[in-house]
């Protein structure tokens, strides 16, 4: 017998320490800065090699820690694929009521527009 929930829950693989950014260490003037709907993504290049990310969403956008957290694995599940730029990304979910019917399409698509 299965664990609990473990044919219905879809698992998102989380991205690598290395890759991970502290919403705290991103500067304060990005170099970049893209709003598209529910999303402001910030970005900056680095020094380290690789991509980095971060996401913060904050309570008055999505009501509910277990959505908060769905809604950041979806985030960076989709951003571990983007392309190597050397730079750092900051994505940050605006208040939108529309936000909770968003589908893992309709994240895509958004986040395919920033990474082009």
């Amino acid at each position: 017998e299965r664990g609990r929930g473990d044919i219905r829950r879809q698992v998102l693989k989380m991205i690598k320490r290395q890759s991970r950014l502290s919403p705290m260490s991103f500067p304060r003037k990005p170099e970049r800065s893209y709003q598209i709907n529910w999303l402001t993504v910030k970005s900056n290049s680095n020094n380290v090699g690789h991509n980095r990310f971060g996401v913060i969403i904050g309570s008055g956008a999505v009501k509910g820690a277990v959505l908060r957290h769905r809604l950041k694995r979806r985030i960076l599940a989709r951003a571990a694929t983007a392309p190597n730029r050397s730079t750092d990304f900051l994505f940050i979910v605006n208040k939108n009521n529309a936000l909770l019917q968003k589908t893992d399409k309709d994240i895509n698509k958004t986040l395919d527009i920033v990474f082009q």
